[in-house]
């Protein structure tokens, strides 16, 4: 895509393999469909907390996937004007996501996985663009997306 191309729906989804994936990007397209760097930064987020996870946990990755996660840090979300819009409200939201999630690494009983952070992140992103009216309207969806992201990538790892 070029930089004066718009971007469109279509190019946010696009080569997305993992069909749960592809759906859960797709919701927040429909929950926010007046911009589709929304949609963007879903997959962005997938994508990094994805690797981060296999990272951390110590489970198969591929050079490419460590690659992306950089691509996405250094250069994909500055470059998403939906993300710099909203910054100084992610950014407490993933550290928090984080610090939560390494905590569980010391406390069993405190289960925390990485689809938190995409509920919350989802949550305040349909809050920021549309107030309380589409947080109510699309927040349940979201969850329960956020949900069957989490229970494929449980069932992927198996």
């Amino acid at each position: 895509m070029s930089v004066v191309e718009q971007l469109t729906a279509k190019h946010v989804i696009d080569g997305i393999e993992d069909k749960v994936d592809c759906e859960t990007v797709e919701l927040m397209l429909l929950a926010i469909p007046e911009d589709p760097n929304a949609g963007l930064l879903v997959r962005q987020m997938i994508s990094f907390s994805a690797t981060y996870d296999h990272v951390v946990d110590g489970d198969k990755f591929t050079k490419d996937d460590v690659h992306s996660m950089v691509d996405i840090l250094l250069r994909g979300l500055i470059q998403n004007p939906f993300y710099v819009r909203h910054i100084n409200v992610f950014v407490p939201i993933i550290i928090n996501a984080i610090h939560a999630w390494r905590y569980a690494d010391d406390c069993p009983e405190y289960r925390i996985k990485v689809a938190d952070v995409l509920s919350e992140l989802g949550c305040s992103m349909l809050y920021l663009s549309g107030g309380t009216k589409r947080l109510a309207e699309w927040g349940n969806h979201w969850r329960d997306m956020i949900i069957k992201l989490l229970k494929d990538s449980d069932n992927t790892e198996e």
